[in-house]
């Protein structure tokens, strides 16, 4: 476990002193800070469309949205034009990683590692859709 510098973890977060109190005394709360600078900065999650039909930003085969373990964006690794739709059903894939690693399990056995964008695709009304696998990578 690294030791934290919780003065500077308070300053980027934005707590008061009692905020920061209170977050350090919930063993969850202070256990997933631990983890985060020890484990989830250590790992990348990688989405990369395996299938794509008729999706207006372009995003094709091969595209791959990436964030680091702790579920921030890394905009640098991603499409220049990225689609919100795309991005919405990657909030639950980067709440499970960031659980399986903060519990110390393996971030790549999840149960389910495909999910597509949220717009139906053109044979159901929507315009089109992407499917993209989720992986993690520790770096």
């Amino acid at each position: 476990m690294v030791e934290i510098d919780w003065k500077m973890y308070q300053k980027t977060m934005g707590y008061s002193d009692e905020e920061m109190e209170n977050f350090k005394k919930d063993p969850r709360k202070s256990k997933v800070a631990e983890k985060i600078f020890s484990e989830a900065i250590r790992h990348k999650v990688i989405a990369e469309v395996v299938k794509s039909h008729g999706c207006t930003a372009g995003h094709r085969v091969g595209t791959k949205f990436v964030l680091n373990g702790a579920a921030a964006l890394l905009t640098r690794e991603c499409p220049e034009y990225t689609c919100i739709f795309a991005l919405h059903p990657l909030t639950i894939f980067a709440a499970i990683v960031w659980d399986r690693i903060t519990e110390g399990v393996d971030p790549n056995g999840m149960v389910a590692d495909h999910l597509s964008c949220i717009d139906a695709g053109v044979d159901c009304g929507g315009y089109g859709q992407i499917v993209m696998k989720v992986r993690v990578e520790k770096i």
